[in-house]
C-alpha cells in the first residue's frame, strides 16, 4: 500500500548508488597505502600550511594528533617492513613541521614557502604507492 517516497521518485536509487560506489575503482576499500597516506601524509601537509599561516600551535597539534592516532591504531606495527621511500617520507613530515615553524617567524612575501610542500607531496605520493604495492597485493 504505502510505497516509499524515494522508491517512487527515484526507483531503487539507494541500491544503485551503493552498487556504483562499491564498483568504482576510486571507492574501493582502503588499502594500507591509502590509509597511511590519509592518516599521515595528507595531515602533515595541512599542518604545514597552518603553521606557515601563523597557526603554529594548531598545526603542530594537528600533526601530533594524527601521528599519535596512527601509533595507537597500529599503523606503525610493521614499520620495519615499510619501503625506504615511505620511511623517508615519514621523516620528511617532521622536517616539514620544522620548516613550517621557521616560515611562521618570518614575513612571507612570495610563494617560495610552497616549494617544500610540493616536494613533500611528490615524495609522499611515491611513498603512498610503494606502501600500497608492498602490502595490498
Amino acid at each position: 500500500m504505502g510505497a516509499r517516497v524515494d522508491s517512487v521518485c527515484y526507483p531503487h536509487s539507494a541500491r544503485v548508488f551503493h552498487d556504483y560506489l562499491r564498483n568504482t575503482p576510486d571507492m574501493k576499500p582502503d588499502g594500507f597505502g591509502r590509509l597511511v597516506g590519509n592518516v599521515i601524509f595528507v595531515p602533515a601537509g595541512i599542518a604545514y600550511v597552518w603553521e606557515t599561516a601563523g597557526w603554529v600551535q594548531a598545526g603542530l597539534g594537528l600533526y601530533l594528533f594524527f601521528i599519535v592516532g596512527a601509533f595507537l591504531t597500529g599503523i606503525f606495527k610493521r614499520f620495519r617492513e615499510w619501503p625506504i621511500i615511505s620511511k623517508i617520507a615519514l621523516a620528511a613530515s617532521a622536517i616539514l613541521m620544522c620548516l613550517g615553524c621557521y616560515f611562521s617567524t618570518i614575513e612571507i612575501t612570495g610563494y617560495y614557502w610552497l616549494l617544500p610542500l610540493f616536494a613533500y607531496y611528490a615524495l609522499s605520493m611515491f611513498a603512498w604507492h610503494e606502501l600500497g604495492s608492498r602490502f595490498d597485493r
